[in-house]
């Protein structure tokens, strides 16, 4: 699986394909899949900016703040992508402290309070049975795969209440981890959208990491025979406070496309305009052969290539 991150590609993929190769295939890749015009509608951005002036002036209550969102939702004409955005806007109303902690934050604190308000409405959508879920478990296809491997979160697809494909996966550390346990969870993420591909024949699997508050949205896909390409697609920061919520605001359209990326390519084939992922994957390596190759405790002197 070849990893694409812009301008952090690995000495030895530099040297296989030459750094112009591979920055223009990440530009092609993101061209083929991102819409850089999607939007909100004029009113909306303006409504957050206001609402939340007037909440951090002390002028309303939370409970006011979200009373008056909701009456400019129903009174508006707003599309999905609004409502999306507004979701994640009166959640962090909700949950937020007005000012950063200054207490130890814990991984389940991270998960729970800050990241879940902002990645729940981008991928849990339950009326078109997808699903978004906090898991910590063997995946759901570890039978199959022999896989011991636990990802933090998962995206799944869902017929007849029952689980049908996980198209999505999700890593986090809070911050002051060390920078090779993120090489292992970026590794990880690969391997899980890899047999994700391969398993239920996705046309993609999207997958995010988290490091303390900075999230990075990756896309997998087989692009061609053997061809695995993992990619970077999004990254923007989740608020600890209300004060860090015009920060998200600037970042509306980063959060659409990913959401975007998600709804539109990580689905299952559809059976007669493609071939099947099957015909051209390759074998996955396994526990514990994978544990032999990773160096969970390198020296010191050794840095990851990527920066987090």
């Amino acid at each position: 699986m070849l990893l694409i991150k812009p301008e952090q590609h690995d000495s030895l993929a530099v040297e296989c394909f030459g750094e112009v190769v591979l920055e223009h295939i990440h530009r092609s890749l993101v061209n083929h899949y991102v819409d850089s015009a999607i939007d909100v509608t004029t009113d909306t951005v303006p409504l957050m900016q206001s609402t939340l002036k007037t909440l951090q002036r002390g002028s309303v209550t939370r409970q006011q703040a979200l009373d008056n969102v909701l009456k400019a939702i129903l009174d508006r004409d707003m599309d999905d992508n609004d409502r999306v955005i507004l979701d994640i806007f009166t959640n962090c109303i909700k949950n937020l402290p007005k000012r950063p902690l200054l207490n130890t934050i814990s991984e389940l604190e991270l998960c729970a309070t800050y990241i879940d308000p902002v990645l729940r409405p981008i991928f849990h959508d339950p009326d078109n049975k997808r699903i978004f879920r906090w898991f910590d478990h063997k995946t759901l296809d570890h039978e199959r795969t022999g896989s011991s491997r636990r990802p933090d979160s998962i995206v799944c697809l869902v017929e007849q209440s029952m689980v049908t494909a996980t198209n999505g996966f999700g890593e986090v550390k809070v911050k002051g981890s060390k920078k090779q346990d993120l090489a292992v969870d970026l590794t990880r993420l690969g391997i899980f959208a890899k047999d994700a591909l391969d398993i239920h024949d996705l046309d993609c699997c999207i997958c995010f990491q988290a490091f303390g508050g900075h999230l990075t949205f990756y896309l997998a896909t087989l692009h061609a025979d053997g061809a695995y390409v993992f990619f970077e697609v999004g990254k923007f920061e989740v608020p600890f406070s209300l004060e860090d919520v015009p920060g998200l605001i600037a970042n509306v359209d980063a959060i659409l496309e990913v959401r975007h990326v998600y709804k539109k390519w990580c689905n299952k084939k559809a059976a007669a305009s493609h071939p099947a992922n099957h015909d051209f994957s390759r074998p996955t390596l396994r526990s514990p052969h994978f544990d032999e190759l990773v160096h969970y405790h390198p020296p010191s002197s050794r840095t990851p290539h990527y920066t987090f």
